[in-house]
């Protein structure tokens, strides 16, 4: 858990919100479910792929595109930014044991982009967030 704490600590500055308290979910139930993380054993991904849930929460517009195009547009922007979430978080790309995740996500790009220099990084994901802003709201 050191690791993935440190790991988002180190996202450049002003690019996402880290909300200042986030909870294992389990630990309250009444809590709302896109506010924590799960901890499911000792599987670190775990954690990583579901503690972007209340940053991205946090970090962005409530989704509410006004047409299919635009909802395809800000769900392929949102996967893809939340798969490099997690990935940053874990500190590598998706473990090989992981299998699914959201469709249309090139995973062995968004480890590739891990191994970039964080200023290709932070553009990459102004760039995903400038596509969910930018798409007009019903």
């Amino acid at each position: 858990m050191t690791t993935l704490a440190h790991n988002l600590a180190s996202l450049p500055p002003g690019l996402l919100t880290i909300p200042d308290t986030l909870n294992e979910q389990k630990l309250d139930p009444t809590q709302d479910p896109g506010s924590g993380f799960l901890l499911t054993g000792d599987n670190q991904w775990s954690v990583a792929s579901t503690i972007t849930t209340p940053i991205l929460k946090a970090s962005l517009p409530a989704y509410c595109p006004r047409d299919e195009q635009g909802a395809q547009t800000v769900l392929h922007a949102h996967f893809e930014l939340d798969s490099w979430l997690s990935a940053r978080a874990y500190g590598a790309g998706r473990p090989s044991s992981v299998g699914g995740g959201p469709p249309g996500v090139d995973h062995d790009a968004i480890a590739e982009l891990l191994s970039k220099p964080e200023q290709t990084q932070a553009a990459w994901a102004r760039d995903r967030i400038k596509v969910i802003t930018g798409t007009p709201c019903a």
